[in-house]
């Protein structure tokens, strides 16, 4: 039986003082959270999710991602640009990187994707992209097999992944979760509190709960 898996030595980002990140309740599509203060009860489909603790989704991030180490291979956080991509590597040992982020994240992250893929391929860095929607339970559902298909191969060949969406706080700690499920013989809660240990995140359980056919 392989060792457990230590904890992280790089997380950046904090999660708000009272320590209790909300849970995700998917319905008709829209994700919301309700296991929150009610100061925070708010459709997750109109506001960037660590709004008010975080910059608007809309303005342009000045410095490095924050990362977390999931498990020595499997690393989550923030969106890289360009610039970041021989940091990852010289920083974390990164091999590959599995983006989710879709067109319109894309554009509004100010992001050129060929600049990034010429990026990654100058410093022998696999690049990969299963494109998500923000917020989009129903894409995310359709997209998962693709994602953990993507990530599995990744990590299966020795590379050190960086998986990422833009904040990387719900679509890629919901792949990891799934992940971790899948490849390490955890529960969906016991994976969920796994990667919550290490990054705090909003997964979309609801959505792993059926996709596996389990009740949350």
């Amino acid at each position: 039986m392989a060792p457990e898996p230590q904890p992280p030595r790089y997380t950046y980002r904090k999660w708000p003082p009272d320590g209790k990140p909300p849970r995700i309740s998917v319905s008709l599509g829209w994700c919301v959270y309700v296991d929150a203060p009610a100061t925070l009860l708010y459709p997750a489909g109109m506001t960037d999710f660590y709004h008010p603790f975080a910059p608007s989704a809309s303005e342009l991030r000045g410095r490095r991602p924050d990362v977390s180490e999931i498990l020595p291979n499997l690393f989550v956080g923030e969106y890289p640009r360009v610039e970041d991509a021989l940091w990852l590597k010289q920083t974390f040992g990164i091999s590959a990187v599995l983006s989710l982020q879709d067109a319109d994240d894309i554009s509004l992250k100010g992001l050129d994707i060929t600049a990034l893929k010429s990026t990654y391929q100058a410093h022998r860095i696999e690049f990969a992209r299963t494109p998500i929607a923000d917020y989009d339970c129903h894409t995310l559902a359709t997209a998962l097999p693709q994602a953990l298909d993507q990530l599995h191969t990744s990590i299966q060949s020795g590379r050190r992944v960086f998986l990422h969406c833009n904040a990387g706080c719900n679509r890629a700690p919901t792949v990891a979760i799934a992940y971790l499920h899948i490849h390490h013989a955890m529960s969906l809660e016991g994976a969920r509190d796994f990667f919550k240990a290490r990054r705090p995140c909003g997964p979309y359980m609801n959505v792993l709960y059926e996709y596996f056919g389990q009740n949350g």
